[in-house]
């Protein structure tokens, strides 16, 4: 959430474009100290960013009185997330944007062709990409989406008007070339590693 809010505020959108900070759009495992492979033992629970920080931005979200912000000093409870639990909400973020969609496809025409940013963090982009293009989100697929730091990814999502079938095009995927080389970070995701030359 924090990302969130920090990258509108850096995008200068506020106040022309209001914008909805997503729960259930955070990494895989939720929000911890350390490294994945760590006994979750060995490091105190983390929860985040709290309401009143984020009030406190000239970027706060629309949508802030509607996020559960019962969790001791933030929003996200503590622990970690189990495969399954990821993959439900895998579905549960794609589920979301596809009503947004459909939502949009039945408003008038100025309003369906608005683009939709969505901003995220790691390997839940993979998941994600799996989900909607293969079908699945399990990290066993032999697909694999790696995304860069900062990397941009441009679908295009549709309805078809006659059968309200969902459909979906592939534009550009981990677009990351704006970015001055020092900041091209690369990224790991299942067997496969993006590195770049210094």
């Amino acid at each position: 959430m924090k990302r969130a809010v920090r990258s509108v505020e850096e995008l200068g959108l506020v106040p022309d474009v209001p914008y909805y900070a997503l729960p259930m759009l955070y990494e895989e495992g939720g929000l911890f100290e350390g490294t994945r492979d760590d006994d979750p033992a060995d490091h105190p629970p983390v929860h985040g960013i709290t309401r009143d920080e984020v009030a406190l931005s000239p970027a706060y979200p629309v949508n802030i009185d509607e996020i559960d912000w019962s969790a001791e000093g933030g929003w996200w409870p503590g622990g970690r997330e189990d495969s399954s639990s990821i993959d439900r909400r895998v579905h549960e973020i794609a589920d979301y944007l596809w009503k947004l969609v459909e939502r949009r496809t039945k408003a008038d025409e100025t309003e369906s062709k608005r683009g939709l940013l969505v901003v995220t963090h790691g390997l839940i982009h993979d998941r994600l990409k799996r989900l909607l293009i293969t079908g699945s989100p399990a990290p066993t697929s032999a697909v694999f989406f790696p995304t860069s730091n900062a990397g941009i990814d441009v679908l295009d999502f549709k309805i078809h008007p006659q059968t309200s079938e969902r459909m979906l095009a592939v534009i550009q995927l981990n677009n990351d070339a704006y970015l001055p080389p020092e900041l091209r970070n690369g990224h790991t995701c299942g067997p496969f590693t993006i590195k770049y030359a210094n």
